[in-house]
């Protein structure tokens, strides 16, 4: 069977074989590859649970993968999608993506605000399990490995539970949930 990837002009470029029977593109091959082609993908999923109660603080939710991009001129498609549980009322919980140690896709600087990828606000005396989606396409400028991640800020100092409900009693009644993340290399 051989191995290889269709471009956008249906033509099938194949993948050279090492001895060890896996494909790897080449340098002369990534060179074929049109302009906003999509390669290199690693994707990372998170089944464990995080409780985070930080108050004001940028956490690490658990939620990472990395990439070792081939050129330092291509850009970085990141995707994730995280699930949480917030279990008091009135209070914002945001969620940014990070490369290495910087964030990345956020908001505009507006004065004190915080600037983050995406959110949730939970304005009923309730428990609220949501999936926040997050994306952006990042330019690390580099050819050394990378690594992304996801991370959650708590206003109030309120508690969110990634991936698991408030309650945590073994029963079908109290779920557990995937968080992952995505990145794609794009030729530029």
């Amino acid at each position: 069977m051989s191995q290889g990837f269709t471009n956008s002009s249906g033509l099938v470029l194949p993948l050279p074989v090492s001895s060890g029977g896996t494909g790897s593109a080449t340098g002369s091959l990534l060179a074929l590859l049109p302009t906003g082609a999509l390669f290199n993908l690693q994707n990372q999923t998170f089944t464990g649970t995080t409780i985070i109660s930080a108050v004001a603080t940028w956490t690490d939710t658990g939620v990472t993968v990395s990439i070792t991009p081939t050129s330092a001129t291509n850009t970085v498609l990141v995707r994730a999608s995280i699930n949480v549980c917030q279990t008091d009322n009135f209070d914002y919980v945001s969620f940014r993506l990070v490369r290495d140690s910087t964030a990345i896709g956020v908001g505009a600087t507006a004065g004190s605000r915080t600037l983050a990828t995406s959110g949730m606000f939970v304005n009923i005396a309730a428990i609220a399990i949501t999936t926040s989606p997050l994306e952006t396409l990042d330019s690390p400028a580099t050819t050394s490995a990378t690594t992304y991640k996801v991370q959650a800020f708590i206003k109030l100092g309120n508690t969110i539970y990634i991936n698991r409900t408030l309650t945590d009693t073994n029963s079908d009644s109290f779920p557990r949930y995937v968080s992952s993340i995505t990145v794609c290399e794009v030729k530029v």
